[in-house]
């Protein structure tokens, strides 16, 4: 939850396929850095909420939170808030099915998604453990920066997520995010009409 509730804007290079992510050391378990990757689908999620909050007002730069408290004062949301969020999307969605004292779905989960279906999909237990959950690894999850890794190991990592995107990729085909930037611009269309 920490390193997705601080991640900020010009940490995510959204120029990318499947962008990059590079949070800042100051913000992540252990102070440590490390780089990892968003799907194709996320990325389309991020760019559309983005521009949401920039039809809303917000001034949505580098230093801006990826995840805001709230839309028009922006801020940073708190694990209480992603917590409750979750849970209401999990009822509204049907999913809140109760285990012995909390949802069987916690946000945790999502890790552990992404682990088996990474490793399903064939990419390397290293690569997989891009994620930071061992940290024996030093050699993958606590390399310096991606920018101080050689060009071709970097292309390389890249490859072996990208292969793994379809079994990552939830429930969003492109065509979903196309559908939702069209409503956004509409929406940007209206709530400038009302305004002239």
């Amino acid at each position: 939850e920490g390193n997705v509730l601080a991640l900020k804007v010009g940490e995510v290079d959204l120029e990318r396929e499947a962008p990059l992510v590079r949070p800042s050391p100051k913000d992540t378990k252990g102070a440590k850095r490390f780089f990892t990757f968003l799907t194709p689908e996320v990325k389309g999620w991020v760019q559309a909420l983005i521009k949401e909050r920039r039809m809303n007002g917000e001034e949505v730069g580098p230093d801006s939170y990826v995840l805001p408290s709230q839309y028009a004062r922006g801020g940073r949301l708190t694990p209480q808030g992603l917590r409750g969020k979750w849970l209401r999307l999990l009822v509204q969605t049907g999913l809140d099915e109760k285990g012995r004292r909390h949802s069987k779905l916690r946000f945790h989960n999502l890790r552990k998604f992404y682990k088996t279906y990474a490793a399903l999909s064939g990419m390397p237990e290293a690569t997989v453990e891009l994620m930071g959950h061992r940290s024996g690894l030093g050699q993958t999850y606590f390399m310096a920066d991606s920018q101080s890794v050689a060009p071709e190991v970097m292309q390389m990592i890249e490859a072996q997520y990208v292969k793994a995107v379809p079994a990552l990729t939830i429930f969003s085909t492109e065509s979903d995010v196309r559908t939702l930037e069209r409503t956004l611009e509409e929406q940007r269309r209206v709530f400038e009409a009302e305004r002239a």
